[in-house]
């Protein structure tokens, strides 16, 4: 990729911001007593799907909270968070002057 010394800087600092800004805000809220989550939504056919698809997502690992469920042209659409456990694990470690070791 070539580009000049302004353009590069210029990059530099989005992909900072996409990285610091996202990890800054996790940090505060686990301090605050909140989750690490990331909200999403999906549009299902129907209830039985949905759970379907959380029943892939348990067996995965993966720990999700459903927000709201709601009436789509195209079936249902599920609003949830998915946890991020380990996460908010290490930021506590380390907000409690701990390192963490896998």
């Amino acid at each position: 990729m070539e580009c000049g010394d302004e353009e590069l800087e210029r990059w530099a600092e989005r992909i900072g911001r996409a990285i610091l800004l996202p990890m800054v805000r996790a940090i505060r809220d686990v301090a605050e007593g909140g989750r690490v989550e990331e909200r999403m939504s999906i549009v299902v056919k129907d209830w039985e799907e949905a759970q379907s698809f959380f029943k892939h997502l348990r067996r995965q690992g993966v720990g999700y909270k459903i927000i709201e469920r709601q009436e789509h042209p195209k079936g249902l659409l599920i609003t949830f968070s998915r946890l991020y456990q380990s996460t908010e694990d290490k930021i506590k470690m380390y907000l409690g002057g701990k390192t963490w070791k896998e």
